[in-house]
């Protein structure tokens, strides 16, 4: 078995409770405003795509919460230490499920926002959407979410890091907003 492939499913067994109750929940609610939509008549079939686009908003943040419980239950359990594979290959397999359990996510809000076009129609709204203006956005929505992933597990090491040096141990938050303000000051003056 390739070394890579054991690493995504060891990441897919160890998360897979995380995965099963975040789609259980994001069910039981989209479930719950549905049937509400359903018995409330007036404007139910907007009120319900705004919730849907709501919750599809708030996936912009599913791959570094998740990045971040997998890093967590690393940090916990040091299964890390006991793996011969490259930091690159560790990461890149946290990041490869992420992205794995964002698609199952969003497929579900997907499907749910199929049973309310055959439920309620197509919304009336004044805007069109053209495929390609759909894909780039979706684009640019996973690759700002990939971007923030990828800042929460620098901040994550840099505040494991300082655990090493006893004088930094109990302010180490302090040092990792600081790292934050710096890496943003950083940003603002390279772009203006």
């Amino acid at each position: 078995m390739n070394s890579f492939l054991g690493l995504i499913k060891k990441e897919m067994v160890v998360s897979k409770n995380w995965i099963l109750t975040w789609l259980i929940t994001l069910t039981l609610i989209l479930t719950s405003f549905l049937i509400l939509a359903l018995r409330n008549d007036t404007h139910a079939g907007i009120i319900y795509y705004i919730i849907l686009i709501a919750f599809f908003g708030m996936h912009f943040f599913f791959i570094p919460l998740s990045m971040y419980s997998f890093l967590h239950v690393e940090g916990k359990t040091m299964l890390w230490l006991y793996n011969p594979n490259s930091s690159n290959k560790l990461l890149l397999a946290k990041l490869l499920v992420s992205t794995i359990y964002l698609v199952i996510s969003i497929v579900v809000i997907g499907i749910f926002t199929l049973i309310s076009l055959a439920m309620f129609g197509k919304p009336n709204l004044e805007t069109s959407f053209s495929p390609s203006l759909v894909f780039y956005g979706i684009a640019y929505f996973f690759i700002s979410s990939l971007s923030v992933a990828i800042l929460v597990t620098f901040l994550w090491t840099v505040y494991h890091s300082l655990s090493k040096f006893p004088r930094l141990k109990r302010v180490r938050w302090l040092a990792v907003i600081l790292v934050f303000i710096g890496l943003n000051l950083i940003d603002y003056f390279l772009h203006n």
